[in-house]
């Protein structure tokens, strides 16, 4: 029994019971916490393991339940891959598409097959994706097979497929020894705590609170929990039992509590016991047991109970105050093959195959014999007898066997921490750490497991001093660099690091390039995209130009270089990098002008066209391939610097960028950047005026990408397609699916700089469709976190940005007109812009402010914003034009009332919108019918039928098209117009029907500010006071689409809210995820 735990018990299932049966939270989490030996692990297996209530309920209850391992274990996310083992038959994985889940492997019988496969998500490609002779180019920057993103994002697929809000399953995710948890795993756990597409889980971890502290990552992420505000986190503190609890033990262990003279003889072999072991649980049953074998405690046939004498045992025990001699001083009363084989397996982990930790302690034994042979091996009757020693410590309760197999566990850490305390063949602990680790380093070499090599890399670096000569300092850090790329595929990207850097300090500190140059060169390339991953810039910098200094061909420079620029536009330095870009491109001959050359530019369009003339969909999509590697690297190289060049609006560089892209695209064949050469092709056509063919081009390189299944690049073609050409021939609103894709897709590769642009352009777009903004509101705070977390200084303006539009809108602000309050502070903002180069952050800023200023009816100072503009947000290329040319056109016709020279100008913005709409720009149509209104009103100075039909027009027009916001404007400006004309002794009814639905339509879109401000110009025409009760709000927003692009919004709702709070196109409230 659980002596002395009843209150923490009934924590534990107040917990249980709020998750699992009342389901009145999502997800709970439980921390408990103690020292060692407390009775974390039995409390949480004791009262949550059993399943019979669950039974009764008529729901499935999985027990999931991972530990992790002191030094970080063998394997990268060991202890999470443990729990998700326990899946039975993996049933409820996700079988769908692409992407599945390698669960964890058979153990297999030979030696080098030991232990099981590591938690790691594969991207594989159909059989019809990928042809035998593709090639995929790796790396950890430009295309991540594996990628701790898309980790993430697997595992929460999976959780949601196991634990959906519609199922009858129950999961309890037990993670044990949190003290020892890597910051990776924590993330995940963190990650399925957060994740709102799964319900009903109770997520339980444990951890010794006396060296909680020392687990800087485990502290952080706990108060993460604790301020989260939709998690509930209960902690439970375990402390070490008083007497009269150890006399409770001591009573259900013995039997004798029957009579008072059984009650003072517990009582007084408790307070020895208690004395000797602290009150500890673990070591209390311990030592009870140690006095068994020592025969102080022995059953008494002739008086049918336990006998003892506590004087005796008070004299002739040798326990210390140290309560780990009680564990270390019941080992040592093992046969000494037993402790071989136990010393042996401490070192391997918490859970060993016997069969090889015998080859292992045989190994050791033979080669410390008198003849030392570094080859020798067990014979079979050496390691049948190790293997027989097992039996006595199962006995005791020291191990756990495991159902039908050779695999052994540790009970308790304190025992493996006491096991390799142990010196059964005398001799010291580096002596033996170096006998393991280079008998695993030989298995690990000749194609054992990569469990192996992590140990051995452990086991060697722990006693690298052994290491003297050249030789066999190389050999180790061989070692290290197949442990870090072992590491680096399965996205530990800190572990990798550490085996990188210690691999290159066992170099020599001269001659190392000269004499070991393709170890060095690839420690130091891996290194520094390590480095990169990591965040640490200035290390990936200085690696990355070790590299380029000293390697002896452009070839082996090329990933430095890439790592290099990638590290400059994390930084922030995009001048810098863009220039680096360039004078590569010129050293790989390509040239491209420094700044804009007319001549060049026209040239190679010319004979870009050349080559695209005549050309059908099907012979584009179907070019020969190449796998040439100067050509895959400029693709990669020029679809970075298309990226960094718009963000620093240099059309000078962009548009160069563009035409060589789409050259490699046509003369170098199909490759996987192919995608990104038709996506810039369709930037020149659109910024050529040819439209209908800008979009075609877009469309091909949509299929392109799909073809080729590479998802890095299919990030950088979703941006380019949906920022630049799709939305002048399609709704814009049809651009949201696609970027929030490209979003996840960026996350899941790696490619963080691209998923936070995406993020930015799904808010923007989300925006400039009118949809519900309190919705949005919190998806940008989730937008804001991710581009801190991933250190996006331009993005996290540019979130900002956004988000203290919707705040002025939404929440009561001093000056709604400027971006400056709660989150932001726009002087600032664009200051830092300026520094950063991002000047299309800056024209967008400027833009949502002069939208703001024609929103709340400001337009003198909507007209000082435009004057501040370059006319970027209004090139048709840009999504948001249509926008920009709406405010534009209402500014000019609004101020034509009072200064008859900005009617002109607002006919010039009118006939350039309708050349546009002309051209087949569909989101420009309401725009036209909205600016034809105003012209009609300015024009004709009395209430006029026509004028309000054109009104009308407008209204449909926006109302067809999905433009909530633009609605609710023209209904504004439509009564502001009739209320100017209309008799006020009189009804006033066009003033009142209009004025009354723009109040509705605002409330819908969430503009609180606005109807405040409409309430107090308008209250003599409508009474508003019942119009928040009366609305019915719920998916109004996306009701206004086609039922197939209604489908498709559908799917983009993954945070499961109900009706009640759906209104609009909405997004989960961990943006790394993918739909379940």
């Amino acid at each position: 029994p659980l002596v002395g735990r009843n209150k923490s018990v009934k924590k534990l299932k107040d917990a249980y019971h709020r998750v699992m049966v009342e389901g009145t939270n999502r997800v709970e989490v439980v921390f408990v916490q103690g020292s060692s030996g407390t009775g974390k692990s039995s409390l949480v297996t004791e009262t949550l393991q059993d399943s019979s209530q669950a039974q009764q309920d008529g729901v499935e209850q999985l027990f999931l339940a991972g530990k992790f391992e002191q030094g970080g274990g063998t394997e990268p996310f060991y202890a999470i891959a443990e729990a998700f083992a326990a899946i039975p038959g993996k049933a409820a994985l996700p079988s769908k598409g692409p992407i599945r889940i390698l669960s964890m492997g058979s153990r297999n019988q030979d030696i080098r097959d030991t232990k099981n496969t590591p938690l790691t998500f594969k991207y594989e490609a159909d059989d019809d994706m990928l042809t035998d002779d593709e090639t995929v180019e790796s790396g950890p920057i430009y295309q991540q097979e594996w990628g701790f993103e898309r980790l993430k994002s697997e595992l929460c697929q999976t959780m949601r497929g196991l634990c959906a809000k519609e199922s009858k399953r129950r999961v309890i995710l037990f993670l044990d020894d949190l003290q020892w948890a890597d910051a990776a795993s924590l993330e995940l756990m963190e990650t399925l705590a957060i994740d709102p597409g799964i319900h009903r889980v109770l997520v339980v971890g444990s951890f010794r609170d006396t060296e909680a502290s020392e687990n800087v990552n485990l502290v952080k992420t706990m108060e993460r929990f604790v301020r989260h505000p939709k998690l509930i986190v209960t902690d439970i503190c375990l402390k070490d039992l008083g007497v009269s609890e150890v006399v409770e033990i001591i009573g259900h262990a013995t039997g004798r509590r029957e009579n008072e003279d059984d009650e003072e003889e517990v009582m007084e072999l408790a307070k020895v016991v208690h004395s000797k072991t602290g009150g500890n649980p673990f070591f209390v049953l311990h030592f009870l047991q140690l006095l068994q074998q020592e025969r102080l405690l022995q059953y008494s046939i002739l008086e049918q109970k336990w006998e003892w004498n506590t004087n005796q045992i008070r004299t002739e025990t040798s326990i210390s105050d140290n309560v780990v001699d009680v564990v270390v001083a019941q080992l040592q009363k093992l046969p000494v093959e037993a402790q071989r084989m136990l010393m042996v397996a401490a070192f391997t982990g918490t859970t060993f195959e016997a069969r090889l930790v015998a080859h292992i302690a045989g190994c050791v034994c033979v080669r410390t014999g008198a003849m030392r042979d570094a080859q020798a091996r067990p014979s079979d009757g050496q390691k049948k007898e190790l293997l027989k020693s097992l039996r006595s410590a199962e006995k005791d309760g020291l191990i756990v066997k495991h159902d039908n197999s050779m695999l052994y566990s540790f009970s308790h850490d304190r025992i493996q921490q006491a096991a390799r305390a142990l010196n059964p063949i005398e001799m010291n602990q580096e002596e033996v750490k170096y006998r393991i680790g280079t008998i695993l380093r030989d298995l690990s070499e000749n194609g054992g497991e990569h469990w192996m090599t992590f140990a051995a890399s452990d086991l060697l670096n722990s006693c690298d001093g052994r290491f003297n000569d050249e030789e066999s300092r190389v050999r180790l850090a061989r070692l290290n660099l197949k442990a870090g790329k072992n590491a680096e595929a399965r996205s530990a990207y800190f572990p990798a690091l550490g085996y990188l850097e210690k691999g290159l300090q066992l170099l020599p500190e001269e001659g190392a390039w000269e004499n070991h140059y393709d170890l060095t060169l690839e420690l130091h390339t891996i290194r520094a995209e390590m480095a990169f991953c990591t965040a640490d810039h200035t290390v990936s910098r200085a690696t990355a130009s070790m590299v380029i200094e000293n390697a002896r061909s452009m070839n082996d420079k090329l990933n430095a270089y890439m790592t290099l620029i990638s590290s400059l536009g994390m930084m922030r330095k995009l001048p810098e990098a863009v220039k680096m870009g360039n004078e590569l491109s010129r050293n790989l001959g390509v040239f491209v002008p420094r700044s804009m050359n007319p001549i060049w530019v026209l040239s190679r369009l010319a004979k870009i066209t050349k080559l695209y003339h005549g050309r059908t969909d099907k012979e584009l999509l179907e070019l020969p391939k190449t796998h040439d590697r100067t050509t895959l690297f400029l693709g990669k190289l020029f679809g970075r610097l298309c990226m960094y060049a718009r963000a620093l609006a240099r059309i000078d560089l962009f548009l160069p960028c563009c035409i060589v892209l789409t050259e490699l695209a046509i003369k170098k064949g199909s490759h996987r950047y192919t995608s990104l050469g038709y996506a810039t092709y369709g930037i020149i056509l659109a910024k050529l005026g040819s439209l209908s063919e800008a979009h075609r081009f877009a469309k091909l390189a949509l299929k392109m990408s799909e073809k080729h299944n590479a998802p890095d690049v299919d990030t950088r073609t979703i941006m380019l397609v949906h920022m630049f050409s799709h939305h002048i021939k399609r709704p814009i609103q049809e651009s949201l699916e696609s970027f929030l894709k490209a979003h996840r897709l960026g996350c899941e590769t790696g490619d963080i700089e691209s998923s936070c642009y995406c993020a930015y352009l799904y808010s923007g777009v989300y925006i400039l469709s009118g949809l519900p903004l309190k919705v949005l509101r919190e998806d940008l705070r989730l937008f804001d976190k991710l581009c801190v977390q991933y250190d996006q200084p331009a993005m996290m303006i540019s979130v900002r940005m956004y988000l203290q539009f919707v705040l002025n809108l939404t929440v009561q602000s001093e000056n709604p007109l400027v971006l400056t309050g709660e989150v932001m502070n726009e002087e600032e903002a664009l200051y830092k812009c300026k520094e950063f180069g991002v000047t299309c952050v800056t024209q967008v800023t400027l833009m949502m402010r002069m939208l703001l200023a024609t929103i709340l009816g400001d337009f003198e100072e909507a007209k000082k914003v435009h004057k501040q503009t370059n006319g970027f947000t209004e090139d048709q290329t840009f999504y948001g034009s249509f926008m920009s040319m709406l405010c534009r056109g209402l500014t000019q016709f609004a101020l034509a009332r009072k200064d008859k020279k900005y009617l002109g100008r607002g006919r010039r913005t009118l006939n350039s919108v309708k050349r546009r709409m002309e051209g087949g720009a569909v989101n420009y149509h309401h725009v036209y019918r909205f600016l034809r209104a105003e012209e009609a009103a300015v024009a004709t100075p009395h209430l006029s039928d026509h004028v309000r039909g054109l009104y009308d027009e407008a209204i449909k027009s926006a109302r067809r098209s999905g433009f909530l916001h633009v609605e609710a404007l023209a209904n504004e400006r439509a009564g502001l117009y009739c209320s100017l004309y209309e008799d006020k002794d009189e009804d006033c009814f066009w003033s009142k029907t209009y004025i009354k639905r723009s109040f509705e339509l605002y409330i819908e879109w969430g503009a609180e500010t606005k109807v405040t401000q409409l309430q107090e110009r308008f209250s003599f025409l409508v009474d508003t006071s019942d119009l928040h009760e009366s609305l019915s709000v719920p998916l109004r927003g996306v009701r206004r689409m086609s039922t197939n692009q209604l489908h498709r919004h559908e799917q983009l709702d993954l945070s499961s809210r109900g009706l009640n709070e759906l209104s609009g196109i909405t997004m989960t409230e961990d943006i790394l995820l993918p739909t379940a």
